[in-house]
């Protein structure tokens, strides 16, 4: 009977000891994502070596995690340290967008894209994140199904040129198309600048292709008000 009640005192405790240590890890997880956010690598690697789990994420409006918030800023000294610690780079989260929308499936390298920061998108690919992954846009009717209403990968949340460059030169399919069947010469033409069409055009994508729309990278260039796009993409559009 003692020795039963000892076993039961030693697996009481240990289960004890295990529910602190989960609780003092998740409270560990919302300094490590503000950590992230801000781009405080010291902060960032405080917490792991604290214990706090590299793979946190939000749970209030989106599941992003500390990598992806930290890429969202371009805090490549902060991803760095997140890589370190053990975070997934291929992890995939959603964000919520408006009364009924999510995008799914947003990775760190989108998040990366995005900013601008071409350091960030090279740390990344240094640990072998997916050039090609996609987001999927979804929407809620009124039932509450979900349909899909379009599919973006990584190289449509470019921010510039450069990170074109660096994604479609580490795998990215230069042939890729949007949700709306806009070409990467027409994202191009609509939001980023003439260096980034001279290159595309160089890598052989159609300036005369349409869109679902039935729009061509020239005409997209004209509406967004791009006049040195529309200017590159000209005389293709004779």
């Amino acid at each position: 009977m003692i020795r039963r009640t000892v076993r039961w005192s030693v697996l009481i405790a240990f289960v004890f000891a295990v529910g602190l240590q989960v609780c003092y890890c998740n409270s560990l997880a919302k300094p490590l994502l503000d950590a992230a956010r801000a781009g405080d690598a010291a902060k960032v690697r405080l917490l792991l070596k604290r214990g706090a789990d590299p793979n946190s994420a939000n749970t209030d409006g989106n599941t992003l995690t500390a990598l992806m918030l930290a890429a969202r800023g371009g805090h490549t000294d902060a991803v760095k340290a997140l890589l370190a610690g053990g975070a997934k780079v291929e992890a995939t989260g959603a964000v919520s967008v408006g009364a009924s929308g999510v995008n799914e499936g947003i990775t760190a390298l989108m998040e990366a894209a995005a900013s601008g920061q071409v350091a960030t998108v090279e740390v990344l690919l240094g640990y072998h994140a997916n050039a090609n992954a996609q987001a999927v846009s979804e929407s809620l009717n009124s039932a509450g199904e979900s349909s899909v209403i379009g599919r973006n990968s990584v190289v449509f949340f470019s921010a510039n040129s450069a990170i074109v460059r660096e994604l479609v030169e580490h795998g990215a399919d230069v042939k890729a198309k949007d949700g709306k069947g806009n070409s990467l010469l027409m994202y191009a033409a609509e939001h980023l600048d003439r260096s980034a069409i001279s290159y595309l055009l160089a890598k052989g994508l159609d300036p005369k292709e349409r869109n679902a729309s039935g729009q061509t990278a020239y005409d997209l260039a004209v509406q967004a008000g791009k006049s040195d796009n529309a200017e590159a993409l000209k005389e293709f559009a004779r």
